[in-house]
């Protein structure tokens, strides 16, 4: 089976048709994040949005009465009281239901920034490793990742403010057009030109942060670079710390030149809007005031109107905010989408859960990385019997670290198959696959993490709570010695992200292969496990390594012969293809690629060696390495 990619297909994102597809992804995240919390953002919001109105109209009624009772000559205080308690009776309403509103968007905020963020990294879990290494997907991913749950609870809450503020902006309108209905709906119209302008600047703010993407991760790594303890020594000695200083420069001046453009139109903007809004709010209040001043508007009327047209001009602006944060958002939303549209080829838990026996078959595989311009690998057929221990060398480019990433599946041949057990490994449910195989890598994984932790990560299930087990691997390998050291023994952290204790390179390269050894495996495969090791750690690392794999079937790749004798049988790889395979005497004895790469071995030690070996290679062993 060829390795696919499913990706999204590319569809407009400037339609309003879009934003019904946010809300329903928003919406039903938010409720299944904690519905009691939702309810009462909405409630409250909403809510707090009408009682502003109602005060209006309040007031209204209050002057007018007031002044009625001033003109009767016989003043009531008992009206003033009445309405100075409804008024104060709403304001608490409203600090009551704002207060309400920030706790509750507070509480939701966590739980849908939570389930969103593992909603996303449980995804790029899932990805291939071809699909994560391609360029386009790490833009999508930089984009997604960039803090979905806050983007997802902007889409959420803009939403809910945007239908409160329209509420608002219904509500305050409504008392205009109760006082005044002509001139009133101007007010609604000024509105407009503020909303479009606001999609527009959305649109371009989410194309400029598509179009620079791949700048701002060029940033962050050289970011990195500049702050990373295993990379700044490097930099020092190689005098590249100012080289990337300008690039990082060059590359933050690019954006932010793209940032203050869009700000210059958004200012621009919003001054334009905002004018034309204050036009139509002095134009409506002049002809509603002259009204006022001939009796055909009552005093209290005026002062409503007054009040509801600025708060009406204040919830137009809330309203344009709110609308631009949903906009906004929606964009952000369209590229946590995207990125959860990237599919898989495969399933890690479906299919074959059978027992690994050590039978593996590479039958006429090829593969290309994508992009290449020849396959890596071409036409290989092996097969490996169980318990059989096979090394695999040849030079640099040759294909050997890629017939290994086939075999664990990080991809899949273009053509050809590869079969564990006899079932094409395609078939294999990889949970159950990984569970029997372990792989040590040219470069360890450092997790920061305490030693124990870090040996018991070969077998989490088993061995993260059995310490006596641990110990017991550890003495295996001779690493426990190492441990011992240590200033908590095994309860050290290990790392200098988080604490302060790190260990050389042979001795990661040593917990590497303890922690392969804590996994018990079917299946192992070594890919340079004695590379920049000194020949003393070496040695000790052969011992190990002869440990681990008896009575297991392994690939080996090295380039240290001296290391190979632990090996069955060889398999001699060149420019993807198998050029020979035999036990090291009988590859010498052909004088084939093997015994040329053999000679130029001997040759880095001892001249006279590699003289002596050119005269009787047949009679060479191994161990003269």
């Amino acid at each position: 089976m060829t390795l696919t990619m499913n990706t999204p297909q590319k569809t407009s994102h400037t339609k309003f048709g879009r934003i019904r597809e946010s809300v329903r992804f928003v919406f039903p995240l938010m409720w299944r994040a904690n519905r009691r919390q939702c309810l009462v953002t909405i409630v409250s919001t909403l809510v707090s949005a009408q009682l502003a109105p109602l005060l209006v109209i309040v007031m209204a009624y209050a002057v007018t009465e007031i002044q009625t009772s001033i003109a009767s000559g016989e003043p009531h205080v008992a009206v003033l009281d009445r309405w100075l308690a409804a008024s104060v009776s709403i304001g608490l309403l409203i600090a009551a239901a704002g207060g309400l509103k920030q706790y509750a968007r507070r509480q939701l905020a966590d739980e849908i920034r939570l389930q969103i963020n593992q909603r996303v990294l449980r995804h790029a879990a899932t990805l291939d490793l071809q699909c994560l290494e391609d360029i386009e997907t790490q833009n999508v991913l930089r984009r997604a990742s960039n803090d979905p749950g806050h983007k997802v609870m902007g889409a959420a809450m803009g939403l809910i403010d945007t239908s409160a503020s329209a509420l608002q902006v219904v509500g305050f309108l409504g008392v205009l057009l109760w006082i005044e209905p002509l001139w009133s709906g101007l007010l609604a119209l000024s509105g407009v030109p503020a909303l479009m302008s606001q999609w527009f600047l959305s649109r371009r703010t989410y194309e400029s942060i598509r179009e620079q993407t791949t700048a701002l991760r060029w940033g962050t790594y050289y970011s990195n670079c500049l702050t990373d303890h295993h990379i700044v020594p490097a930099l020092r000695m190689m005098r590249l710390v100012s080289f990337m200083l300008d690039r990082f420069q060059q590359t933050v001046t690019t954006t932010l030149e793209a940032s203050h453009r869009l700000h210059r139109s958004q200012t621009m903007m919003r001054f334009v809007s905002t004018g034309l809004t204050f036009a139509a709010v002095a134009l409506v209040l002049s002809v509603v005031g002259r009204a006022t001043l001939s009796g055909a508007v009552t005093l209290g009327a005026f002062i409503a109107y007054w009040t509801a047209a600025w708060r009406l001009q204040a919830s137009m602006t809330r309203l344009t905010d709110s609308l631009s944060a949903v906009f906004d958002a929606h964009f952000d939303v369209v590229n946590i989408h995207e990125f959860l549209a990237l599919q898989p080829s495969r399933s890690l838990s479906a299919g074959f859960r059978g027992t690994v026996s050590g039978l593996i078959e590479y039958d006429h595989v090829t593969f290309q990385y994508p992009g290449a311009k020849r396959p890596a690998v071409e036409n290989v057929s092996l097969t490996i019997s169980p318990g059989e221990i096979v090394a695999l060398v040849g030079p640099n480019g040759a294909g050997k670290t890629t017939l290994l990433k086939l075999l664990t599946r990080l991809y899949d041949p273009t053509t050809g198959v590869i079969r564990v057990a006899g079932t094409d490994l395609q078939e294999w449910d990889l949970e159950a696959f990984y569970r029997q195989v372990t792989m040590v890598t040219q470069t360890p994984i450092h997790f920061e993490a305490t030693a124990h932790q870090n040996v018991a990560f070969g077998s989490p299930e088993r061995l993260l709570n059995d310490h006596e087990a641990v110990r017991d691997i550890c003495q295996q390998t001779e690493l426990d010695a190492v441990i011992r050291k240590l200033p908590q023994a095994y309860d050290t952290h290990l790392g200098r992200i988080f604490g302060e204790t790190d260990l050389s390179g042979g001795q990661w390269r040593q917990l590497s292969v303890t922690q392969a050894l804590a996994g018990d495996p079917s299946l192992m495969i070594l890919d340079e496990p004695y590379a920049n090791l000194d020949p003393q750690a070496e040695e000790t690392m052969y011992r190990t390594i002869e440990h681990l794999l008896k009575g297991r079937t392994a690939i080996l790749i090295s380039h240290r012969f001296s290391t190979l004798r632990i090996a069955d049988r060889i398999v001699v790889m060149d420019a993807g293809r198998i050029a020979e395979e035999g036990t090291h005497t009988a590859l010498i004895e052909r004088n084939g690629l093997y015994a040329s790469m053999y000679r130029a071995s001997l040759a880095r030690f001892d001249l006279s060696v590699a003289t002596a070996a050119n005269t009787n290679l047949g009679q060479t062993e191994l161990k003269a390495a």
